[in-house]
């Protein structure tokens, strides 16, 4: 199996979030597209990061308020 077999079951659009939204609207947003992780971007087009399910989890575990 190639990765173009998974590739072609999944869309081509891609989610972005913005460094100032709350965890909340990054846990909605991930619940909405049915997605795990986000491409954060403060332009729509310049890449700052990606942030995941996990990365949720990791933040919660240490105390960060939703």
């Amino acid at each position: 199996m190639q990765l173009t077999t998974i590739l072609s079951t999944k869309g081509s659009a891609v989610i972005t979030i913005h460094p100032e939204a709350s965890i909340a609207g990054l846990v909605a947003m991930l619940a909405e597209h049915s997605v795990g992780a986000l491409v954060v971007s403060s332009d729509g087009s310049t890449i700052s990061g990606i942030v995941s399910e996990r990365d949720v989890v990791r933040a919660l575990n240490h105390g960060s308020a939703v």
